[in-house]
């Protein structure tokens, strides 16, 4: 199956802050930081170029977002919340103060492992 990630301008995350964000990169697979591991989250990526496309256009962060095709590896359950904090509107997932906020957006998908492919033109 193919997946598809919304990630920065600078190839990261667009929804966290701190030693949250990972860098993702075209060369080698990324994890998430252990210490979301250790409480039920990995990386997030969208089933359809659809559900990332409808995320990027709708997601209030302006930090110039791109879309990839990724590979994927180790999907794995999901939380039935996000977890997200106080910090800024809660917007983002930084390793402090995390609580329940909202659902998912449409089509997420929860993966161990991933590394990027190609920037998707949309």
């Amino acid at each position: 199956m193919r997946y598809y990630k919304v990630t920065n301008h600078w190839k990261q995350s667009c929804t966290a802050e701190g030693t949250a964000r990972v860098q993702y990169t075209t060369d080698d697979f990324v994890e998430a930081p252990t210490y979301l591991q250790n409480v039920g989250y990995h990386l997030l990526v969208f089933d359809s170029l659809k559900n990332a496309k409808y995320f990027s256009a709708t997601c209030f962060f302006d930090q110039g977002l791109r879309i990839w095709s990724v590979k994927a590896e180790c999907i794995v359950r999901m939380p039935n919340y996000l977890r997200t904090t106080t910090f800024e509107n809660a917007n983002f997932c930084p390793p402090t103060e995390l609580y329940n906020y909202g659902t998912w957006p449409p089509g997420t998908v929860m993966v161990k492992r991933l590394k990027l492919l190609r920037e998707v033109i949309a």
